[in-house]
């Protein structure tokens, strides 16, 4: 009987020790998978994420952002500072045709050849062609935004040197500013009035250019406008055609060399109105020329501080007449008015409005005889 009860006790014992061996270790995988489980879930159910709009500065870029250009070589480069060749392609939405050249600088003392084209004003130059192919097309990114190259640009010559702002056609006209503000506008007479605003300066101060095929900026081979500021058009000439902004879009009037005044009297009759001054290059102002004069506008202006005789001749055209004024600037002014008497009043208020004169009653009409 002992022995039996001794034998109970000991297997009594002994599943103890079993039940205590056994039950942590299945205790502790039952709750590691159930972690295991429960991180499964929260892997599975990953919340949505919803993409947001990149900002405004650095907008969407289109496929064809980055294009490469072609290198056509000329059949007979003249290898003294001369044309060499052409970068030509699409970029964006713009063609380029930019062509080099080759130039001999000296470097170390001894004379080398240099590939050199140049895009919107900066230089790019390279020892080998498909070099400066690579350069260029490196410098055409950096002046792209949102992956088109800038149609027109703002310049302002002030004391700390030329300022030049591209202009980039999105919804509306716009320049961005490296690190600097966005300014927007459908009316390009507008967005150079806030250039004008954000440079300190008058907005006569602030000029235009169109940016060629050749990658260069051109200025306008004249600007129409009115005393009121209510006008401005800048009219552009490329390949014997005449560009001008209207709105977000660019059309075009098509003019002989001969012809270009009566192109654009003809094209931009609706805007053209007494009191419209006109600022040319020579090409639009020789060709006014060309036709009769009639009588003269005379005076004396204060120039630099000393008194000079001022001789306006007066041209008849269609139904206008029109007196141009030859001063120290670069480019030829001129008014526009349907009679004599209405010239001479307008190109009295031009000169007082310019400084030359305080009295606009001091410039006379000089009937030719």
């Amino acid at each position: 009987m002992l022995v039996v009860e001794l034998l109970s006790g000991l297997l009594a014992f002994g599943f103890f020790l079993l039940l205590w061996v056994i039950l942590p270790h299945r205790l502790h995988r039952a709750q590691h998978s159930m972690v295991s489980r429960s991180e499964e879930t929260t892997v599975r159910e990953t919340p949505v994420v919803v993409a947001e709009e990149p900002p405004s500065r650095f907008p969407h870029q289109p496929e064809h952002a980055g294009a490469s250009l072609r290198l056509r070589m000329s059949a007979s480069p003249e290898r003294r500072n001369g044309m060499w060749g052409v970068l030509e392609g699409e970029w964006g939405t713009r063609k380029v045709a930019l062509p080099f050249g080759v130039e001999r600088v000296r470097v170390h003392g001894a004379l080398q050849e240099r590939y050199t084209a140049i895009v919107g004003g900066l230089r790019c130059q390279h020892t080998a062609p498909y070099g400066l192919k690579e350069i260029v097309e490196e410098a055409l990114q950096g002046l792209s935004y949102a992956g088109q190259l800038p149609l027109y640009g703002f310049g302002f010559l002030g004391p700390a040197g030329l300022q030049m702002a591209p202009v980039y056609r999105l919804q509306e006209w716009r320049v961005a500013e490296p690190e600097g503000p966005i300014l927007s506008a459908r009316d390009l007479r507008v967005l150079r009035e806030h250039l004008a605003d954000l440079w300190g300066c008058p907005a006569e101060a602030v000029k235009i250019y169109r940016l060629s095929e050749a990658m260069s900026w051109v200025p306008p081979l004249t600007v129409l406008s009115d005393f009121e500021g209510r006008l401005w058009v800048p009219v552009f000439l490329e390949r014997g055609r005449l560009i001008y902004p209207h709105g977000l879009e660019e059309r075009e009037l098509h003019a002989t060399p001969d012809s270009m005044w009566e192109a654009l009297l003809v094209g931009l009759g609706s805007w053209i109105h007494e009191g419209c001054r006109i600022d040319m290059t020579e090409p639009l102002a020789r060709e006014i020329r060309g036709h009769e004069s009639h009588d003269q506008l005379r005076g004396f202006i204060a120039h630099n501080g000393r008194l000079r005789p001022l001789t306006w001749p007066i041209y008849r055209y269609r139904e206008w007449w029109i007196a141009l004024l030859d001063d120290d600037s670069e480019r030829t002014r001129g008014v526009l008015a349907s009679d004599r008497e209405s010239l001479q009043r307008l190109a009295g208020r031009f000169l007082v409005r310019e400084g030359y004169l305080r009295d606009p009653a001091a410039l006379r009409v000089i009937r030719e005889t």
